[in-house]
């Protein structure tokens, strides 16, 4: 008598090669049907057809005998044969629904609903769409959950009977992600309206995106429309500001704009948002721009950059020390090649009346330098008019007293 686990071993490997060439059959029916006929094959019928026929070719090869000894092996390589038949008459019919009817019509994105699907059409010329078989999964993702798989199975959309197939499909898809908070959605439409969902949910593993030395602190802020995890932001919490990387966004909230957004921040700033009553999130460039990064350091220590043309006021103020202002950059001399540059950290010699520079300095200073120069130049104007206008009147006067002689 041969042992348990022998027969089982020996009833697997007889369902695999003897299920191979029905299951393929089956596969191949299934697609068929699907493709050319818009029928599907029941799993019924085609174990009911894939069945004897791989009894009759174990017969034909020897390899099925009539021996109640081997009734073990024989049950579970039945149940084999029935598990691949099963499952090759349902990937026929997936692959059905994915593929136009005929290579040579017009691509699918010019396809539209079958006359069949046509007839369920409403007065406001729309059908309803709905999924058809078990929602899959999507590989290199978690699988779908049994609750989110009865709620995108229960979803239903009424669309116009005269979109295109793509277009169908990409609306079904856009209302799923948003709707269900998905990682990844494939939707498939076939002519006659039935929807097979192929989706990915978000991951739950907070942990595994917050990065080492960090901590997920969730505000509840004033953010961006757009924000999206993996954002670089910084996180103005009163008086403070914390750096840090969107974890997850939430939705705004229905008692007024702000959302809940969860940021990973460094440890030891953790607390700083813990304890804040009011937080503002502002979202930055990933690409790192050392110009804007220098001008944000200035800003954050209260200095204020300008871009002006030196006269002999403001030289006089960079080089008083007790004013709060220095050279940052000043135009430099063109050099041979004919081209000009800029010299940082200037000396007193670069500072040349009629040179653009940069001047950093106190916002009070800069703004008195500023109003200085306007003065400056206020009065400058009305000496020119007054030139003028002195100009004119002494012409003028000469003119009469030509006439005159």
């Amino acid at each position: 008598m041969v042992s348990l686990p022998v027969e089982v071993l020996v009833g697997i490997s007889l369902g695999l090669v003897l299920g191979v060439v029905p299951a393929s059959l089956a596969g191949l029916i299934g697609f068929s049907l699907e493709q050319y006929v818009d029928r599907s094959l029941p799993q019924f019928a085609a174990v009911l057809l894939t069945l004897p026929l791989a009894g009759g070719l174990g017969y034909l090869a020897s390899i099925v005998q009539r021996n109640v000894n081997y009734l073990p092996r024989y049950v579970i390589a039945s149940f084999v044969v029935v598990m691949i038949t099963i499952y090759a008459n349902s990937q026929g019919q997936k692959l059905a629904h994915r593929m136009p009817t005929d290579l040579a019509d017009a691509s699918r994105s010019e396809r539209t609903l079958s006359e069949e699907a046509a007839d369920d059409v409403d007065g406001l010329g729309q059908v309803t769409i709905r999924p058809t078989g078990d929602v899959g999964s999507l590989d290199g993702y978690p699988a779908v959950g049994p609750k989110l798989a009865a709620s995108l199975s229960e979803t239903a959309w009424r669309l116009p009977a005269d979109l295109p197939l793509s277009e169908i499909e990409t609306r079904l898809a856009d209302d799923l992600r948003s709707t269900h908070d998905l990682a990844a959605i494939a939707v498939s439409v076939d002519a006659r309206g039935r929807a097979t969902i192929d989706a990915a949910p978000q991951s739950k593993d907070l942990a595994r995106r917050v990065p080492e030395g960090h901590r997920a602190v969730s505000v509840a802020a004033l953010a961006p429309t757009n924000l999206s995890p993996g954002d670089h932001v910084s996180v103005d919490a009163e008086s403070s500001s914390v750096a840090g990387t969107v974890v997850s966004v939430g939705e705004v909230a229905a008692s007024g704009p702000e959302r809940r957004v969860t940021v990973a921040v460094p440890t030891a700033d953790a607390r700083v948002l813990l304890e804040a009553d009011g937080t503002l999130v502002v979202a930055h460039s990933n690409d790192t721009s050392h110009e804007y990064e220098a001008l944000s350091y200035l800003k954050r220590a209260g200095e204020t950059v300008r871009e002006v043309t030196l006269d002999a006021g403001l030289v006089d103020a960079v080089a008083n020390e007790s004013v709060d202002m220095y050279a940052l950059a000043v135009e430099a001399d063109v050099g041979r090649d004919g081209v000009g540059g800029w010299s940082f950290d200037p000396t007193g010699d670069d500072l040349v009346p009629g040179r653009a520079a940069f001047l950093v300095g106190d916002a009070t200073a800069m703004a008195a330098s500023e109003t200085a120069d306007e003065t400056a130049m206020a009065a400058s104007e009305t000496a020119e008019e007054t030139a003028m206008e002195a100009s004119e009147t002494a012409e003028e006067t000469t003119a009469e007293a030509g006439g005159e002689a």
